[in-house]
């Protein structure tokens, strides 16, 4: 695959699809050290809300990522939330858990927001989107950040994920048809790029069945990865109005999962165990073969369904329901185990926790941002919250308190567990 140049998105394209794009950071469950035993979730009892130190600037949808070191790295964004047309950040910091403190650390070669920041394996993380076809990775040791790539086209909303072989895999998004032209629109693609960080190149990786715009994935240990959400396009090509914009094809909800088979370079289009469209949703790995996925639009179940797909058998068992809407969620995999639940509700929700030896959901209290976009793992005990739209500025650290009772009766009830074979 030939690398492209540069092709500036239109803010308004950025806006929509950063918006619309939960920015979940929910990671792997690996650490850079060992831990000592902690007991199972559901035994772990209720933590506690912390506040703790602000950023060193407002920033309204940057992105994050844990270093290996166990700090967090949060870069670009914007100072506020209006104007929607102020110049996106470049600058970066760093929070350090065991100061409470943020640092100041190099920035980026180009302003972002609505981006994504990965983690690679050589401890370095990359920076994709935010407005722009660039990546560029930062170097924790030099505190610096270096362009690596450009991508092979200019894509909106696509899912950035670990792939096998230390590469990254931009799925699906949204591709921007004849930039600055008068019948410029997005389209909705099934293309699959990978991403070799070591050497800077990309190739083609397999197509997914079905085009997805706004996708949403999660990557397993065992070399999975799913994604779903998202619409897709048909012909014949249709006009249709969007926020007033111009004109696009004609889009409908994108069926079922997209799955890539560990060990293989291909991806299997699976249906959902119900009619659920996953439109609005969130996914984090509950082990290192299962995904739990939050469904956010379905059946009678609305936006309280949750399932968890087994990509080593391609088998669904469905969970309880979780106990309020939500749509737009934020999913930490906390543990192995154990996926916490956090926003997509309104303000004053209780986070819930969800556990797979129980198979059930227990809540927790209500996060002081009831509308934060980032919520990172800093630990089996901790969990870092990033401010919200109206408090771009805040933070909050829940931790763990073992042996505290529950406000909240868990619910350890579960319907009878139903599995589909992928056919």
């Amino acid at each position: 695959m030939k690398t492209g140049h540069r092709r500036s998105s239109p803010k308004r394209i950025t806006w929509l699809l950063a918006a619309l794009s939960p920015l979940c950071c929910g990671g792997s469950h690996k650490t850079a050290s060992k831990s000592p035993p902690i007991p199972p979730c559901h035994e772990q009892g209720v933590g506690v809300w912390t506040r703790v130190a602000s950023l060193g600037q407002s920033r309204f949808m940057p992105a994050a990522a844990v270093l290996r070191d166990g700090r967090v790295l949060v870069s670009g964004g914007q100072a506020a939330r209006v104007p929607f047309d102020a110049p996106p950040l470049n600058s970066a910091e760093i929070y350090v858990p065991g100061r409470d403190a943020w640092e100041p650390t190099g920035s980026m070669g180009e302003g972002r927001v609505g981006h994504q920041l990965v983690a690679l394996p050589d401890g370095r993380v990359a920076a994709f989107g935010g407005g722009s076809s660039s990546v560029e990775v930062y170097t924790p040791a030099t505190g610096t950040w270096a362009p690596l790539a450009w991508a092979p086209t200019f894509r909106a909303g696509a899912a950035i994920l670990p792939a096998p072989g230390g590469r990254v895999a931009v799925v699906g998004g949204d591709e921007v048809m004849r930039p600055g032209a008068l019948e410029e629109y997005l389209r909705p693609t099934t293309m699959t790029a990978l991403l070799d960080p070591a050497r800077g190149t990309w190739e083609d990786g397999p197509a997914i069945p079905v085009s997805r715009d706004i996708a949403i994935g999660a990557a397993t240990d065992n070399g999975s990865l799913v994604v779903f959400g998202g619409h897709y396009y048909r012909a014949p090509w249709f006009k249709w109005e969007l926020f007033g914009d111009r004109p696009g094809p004609i889009s409908r909800m994108t069926p079922g999962i997209g799955w890539w088979k560990p060990g293989t370079r291909e991806w299997t289009l699976v249906s959902w165990p119900r009619a659920y469209s996953g439109k609005g949703g969130a996914a984090a790995p509950l082990s290192s073969h299962e995904v739990l996925i939050l469904a956010a639009q379905g059946d009678e179940l609305g936006n309280r369904a949750a399932a968890v797909f087994d990509t080593a058998t391609g088998r669904w068992t469905r969970t309880p329901p979780m106990s309020i809407e939500r749509v737009n969620a934020i999913a930490v995999a906390w543990r192995p185990g154990c996926v916490l639940v956090v926003g997509g509700s309104t303000p004053s929700a209780p986070m819930e926790l969800y556990s797979s030896q129980q198979r059930a959901w227990q809540q927790l209290p209500a996060p002081p941002l009831g509308a934060a976009r980032i919520a990172v793992r800093l630990s089996d005990e901790a969990v870092l919250l990033l401010g919200d739209d109206d408090h771009p500025q805040d933070a909050y650290r829940y931790t763990a308190v073992p042996g505290s009772a529950s406000p909240h009766a868990a619910r350890t009830s579960s319907p009878r567990s139903s599995r589909s074979d992928v056919r």
